[in-house]
């Protein structure tokens, strides 16, 4: 079940990288004297290395490397808020587009998708990408406070005699 899960999540960064370096493909030589393809490029660029920081993770976790499986999830959480933030910034970017990329009045933008759309889907699966295995529940773990960790619930002590040095 779970490599079924994990197949599916996977499957949806790689859409969203997809569809980053597809916009990125498809904006470019659209806008004369504006930078619009960092976001999308960075936003994949950014996607797609972050399997390869899982997959240096997962290997560091079968060998029980901690200093490597350290490293390798702060490198994966960088690439991924970077990716993330990118994918933000093409959105930005992307309402802007009509204002930005205009010629003698007319616009530059010669495409038939509908940008917004895209931007908005490639965010929801990167949320829900990131935030859906977070919420599995792990072998052992539980959500439950335990009783000694609350400090609200009366219970009984032992009382010891206050020692002053």
């Amino acid at each position: 079940m779970k490599g079924v899960f994990f197949g599916v999540i996977s499957l949806m960064l790689v859409t969203v990288a997809v569809l980053e370096f597809f916009l990125s493909y498809e904006l470019k030589n659209q806008c004369e004297g504006h930078n619009i393809l960092t976001a999308p490029t960075v936003a994949g660029a950014c996607l797609t290395g972050s399997f390869l920081f899982n997959m240096i993770w997962l290997k560091a976790r079968k060998k029980n490397a901690k200093n490597a499986i350290r490293a390798a999830l702060f490198a994966w959480t960088v690439s991924v808020t970077v990716g993330v933030a990118a994918a933000g910034a093409a959105l930005g970017q992307a309402l802007l587009l009509p204002e930005i990329c205009v010629s003698e009045g007319q616009s530059t933008l010669e495409m038939d998708l509908n940008l917004e759309l895209l931007h908005y889907s490639a965010i929801a699966l990167l949320v829900l990408s990131v935030a859906a295995p977070h919420a599995l529940k792990k072998k052992g773990a539980t959500v439950e406070a335990s009783e000694e960790s609350n400090p609200l619930i009366k219970r009984d002590l032992e009382s010891k005699p206050l020692v002053f040095l």
